[in-house]
């Protein structure tokens, strides 16, 4: 990511980007072809140096509109998502999963 665009992973080399984008100019990831029916939710850490707040910031003005929800999260960097303590977050993302699904659990009659 720059302040130009979107990008695919850069395999650290040219020849490297080459070999598996067939060129070595990362291709860019065309935002604006994101359709509005896509609901998404960004979630960023404070501390987040891979994914950090102001890229993140960028992509939430990108996408404008098509972003439903936004929340920054105090004390949080990339990992905490997948192994840090505190979870808590968790339950936001069961609440969008939950009222953004089509699918609901079939309710299960017993014969008892």
């Amino acid at each position: 990511m720059d302040e130009k665009g979107f990008y695919q992973y850069d395999y650290g080399s040219d020849s490297k980007n080459k070999a598996h984008y067939g060129n070595k100019t990362l291709p860019k990831i065309p935002l604006d072809d994101i359709k509005f029916t896509v609901p998404i939710y960004l979630f960023v850490g404070e501390q987040d140096d891979l994914a950090d707040p102001t890229d993140v910031q960028w992509l939430y003005g990108k996408l404008d509109k098509r972003v439903k929800g936004y929340k920054v999260l105090s004390n949080f960097d990339h990992y905490s998502f997948s192994v840090g303590k505190d979870m808590s977050w968790t339950k936001d993302v069961v609440n969008i999963v939950s009222k953004n699904s089509e699918m609901r659990a079939p309710q299960i009659k017993s014969n008892l």
